[in-house]
């Protein structure tokens, strides 16, 4: 009698039977979210204390504390109102402190939660929303600052939007079978485009970035000269300085919209762009000492120019990752795949750096995050587009012969 070995799969040490590894997501989701929360209101609240301290802590702690609590939220893109105003322009630099945070979190659940099908990506990602919700709800309800309110249920909306962001492309970093699955479903020819167009952005990024580093260096008189007039003493100016470090990100969004052309408004009469300055009276807030009174005649073609080149830059990177052989059409469309995500990610910076600052006439600071992103997405678009072509495109004269390449290899 003869007997028929069967083998049976194994399960890896440490990855225990698929309940236990949904359950293991779950958890790792919510404690990934709990981190992210915690560290990114201690982040807030360290320098908070630091003037409260230097101030003779002679407020309550726990007005100190509602403080941190309050910008930690704003960072997160919620609202604060008071009877007669309100202030919900983002310190996008608090913004990113939570993402780099939550994408930390994201890479090491993904290398520690054995995310082997989309279910349990879900089911962790899901946990992250929901923990970092209920906190940033706790939050908004426990504020203790007179007149001054958040939403709950706004609050709650942001802190699972930017933890779950952050989170996602952590476990997209991370790898592993679900993510080569889902790669699997994209078109090939389009696959490149994702890359391709972090590259272009990163060129208007660095555009914006040197840019702004120009008007800093060139505007410090104003900027020391506003701190002398405001004379907010040692605490008032740590405050300051570090609400100036969270804005800086906001301010690089404002300069990279004036060098795509649209601009910004920063009041009702005062109003930059790549034509233009509208000149009035600004709130006494220092990184506003950079508004120059005239923009020089080269703002607009070093706009065109940073876009061109954005497009450049995406479209040599599709090209890298395309087939030879790819058909016409699947590369035109990989470019027009890299206007659109750039598009797309700069009208949400846009958004992202706009809304109000206080009553009448800073009910709403910013730009127009549609106008801003149509135009980039169509310059970087075409360029891409018109690069692809010219790469692909050889006179016939030219073509390498594939016969006579091979011929020649076997000889």
């Amino acid at each position: 009698m003869s007997s028929a070995l069967v083998d049976r799969p194994r399960v890896e040490q440490g990855d225990g039977h698929p309940p236990e590894r949904l359950t293991r997501a779950l958890l790792n989701g919510a404690a990934v979210a709990a981190w992210v929360c915690v560290v990114g209101f201690g982040v807030v609240a360290a320098p908070a204390l630091i003037a409260w301290l230097g101030a003779g802590a002679t407020e309550p702690m726990l007005d100190v504390l509602s403080v941190a609590g309050a910008g930690w939220l704003l960072g997160l893109g919620a609202t604060l109102s008071t009877q007669d105003a309100s202030w919900g322009l983002t310190p996008l630099g608090l913004t990113a402190v939570s993402m780099v945070l939550a994408y930390r979190g994201g890479v090491w659940a993904g290398d520690s939660s054995a995310l082997t099908t989309g279910s349990r990506v879900g089911a962790l990602l899901l946990a992250a929303t929901v923990t970092a919700g209920v906190l940033g709800g706790l939050v908004a309800t426990g504020l203790g600052l007179d007149g001054v309110t958040v939403d709950r249920g706004e609050a709650a909306a942001q802190a699972g939007l930017i933890t779950v962001s952050g989170v996602a492309i952590g476990l997209a970093a991370s790898g592993g079978q679900w993510r080569d699955s889902l790669l699997q479903r994209v078109p090939a020819p389009l696959a490149g485009s994702f890359a391709s167009a972090v590259g272009a952005l990163a060129v208007l990024a660095f555009a914006a970035a040197g840019l702004t580093t120009m008007a800093l260096l060139g505007s410090f008189g104003s900027i020391t000269s506003l701190l002398d007039q405001i004379d907010p003493g040692a605490a008032g100016v740590l405050a300051l300085l570090m609400a100036s470090l969270a804005y800086l990100p906001t301010l690089m969004v404002w300069v990279l919209e004036v060098l795509v052309g649209p601009g910004v408004n920063l009041t009702a009469q005062v109003a930059v762009s790549s034509s233009g300055v509208a000149p009035g009276p600004l709130p006494g807030f220092p990184l506003l000492g950079v508004v120059p009174e005239s923009v020089p005649g080269w703002l607009p073609l070093l706009g065109t120019g940073t876009m061109v080149v954005s497009g450049l830059v995406g479209g040599v990177l599709v090209h890298r990752r395309q087939a030879p052989d790819q058909g016409l059409g699947w590369v035109a469309l990989g470019g027009g795949l890299v206007g659109l995500l750039v598009g797309g990610a700069v009208a949400v910076l846009a958004w992202a750096a706009s809304g109000p600052m206080g009553p009448g006439d800073l009910a709403q600071v910013g730009g127009a995050p549609a106008l801003v992103g149509v135009i980039a997405g169509v310059v970087v678009g075409a360029c891409a587009v018109v690069t692809l072509l010219a790469l692909r495109w050889r006179p016939t004269g030219q073509r390498p012969s594939r016969e006579r390449n091979a011929s020649l290899s076997e000889s």
